[in-house]
C-alpha cells in the first residue's frame, strides 16, 4: 500500500461525497416541487397576505402624517397604525366629534 493507493482512495471518497450531495439536492428539489403542487391543489398557497405598498396615514385627527406601509406606529405622533386602532380613531361617534369641536 503505497501513497498512490491513498490518493486513489481520496479521489473516490471525494467523488462519492459529491455524488451523495447531488442526490440529496435532487431529492430536495423534487420534494419542494411536490410540496408546492400540494399547496396549490389544496388552495393553501394563496393564503399568505401580501404586504401593502400603499403608504399608511395616521388616523389621529391632529396628526394625519403619511407613514411607510410596513410601519405599525406613526413616525410623527406615535399613535398605533393597526387596523383596530385606526377604526377606533376614525369612528364617527357623536360624543367624540362634539368634544373635538368644542361642544359639550
Amino acid at each position: 500500500m503505497g501513497p498512490m493507493t491513498f490518493h486513489i482512495f481520496g479521489v473516490f471518497a471525494i467523488l462519492a461525497l459529491a455524488w451523495l450531495l447531488f442526490v440529496l439536492w435532487i431529492i430536495g428539489h423534487v420534494f419542494r416541487a411536490v410540496w408546492i403542487a400540494f399547496l396549490h391543489l389544496t388552495g393553501l398557497a394563496n393564503r399568505a397576505p401580501r404586504p401593502s405598498t400603499k403608504p399608511r396615514r395616521c388616523a389621529h385627527i391632529r396628526c394625519l402624517a403619511i407613514n411607510p406601509p410596513q410601519a405599525n406606529f406613526c413616525r410623527r405622533c406615535g399613535s398605533s397604525l393597526t387596523r383596530a386602532s385606526t377604526l377606533r380613531e376614525t369612528s364617527p361617534s357623536p360624543d367624540r366629534w362634539a368634544s373635538r369641536l368644542g361642544h359639550s
